[in-house]
């Protein structure tokens, strides 16, 4: 598992199509997007986030599995 702090966009990116926390300055909320390339920030769905982020941070451990 990589860092597991919030990293400014400007410092790195992700993988390209890795799923990443992501925040912003505009109002602080935390999404879960992919960075691609040509196209820049999509969401889950393929759409473009309503703001772009400004940091984003790796995924953190799925959870065991409860029985």
């Amino acid at each position: 598992m990589g860092e597991s702090r919030w990293i400014p966009v400007e410092e790195a990116l992700p993988e390209e199509g890795e799923r990443v926390l992501c925040s912003d300055d505009f109002d602080g909320w935390i999404d879960v997007l992919q960075h691609q390339r040509l196209c820049g920030w999509l969401d889950r769905h393929g759409n473009e986030p309503y703001a772009q982020p400004t940091h984003w941070m790796p995924m953190p451990v799925k959870p065991p599995e409860v029985k």
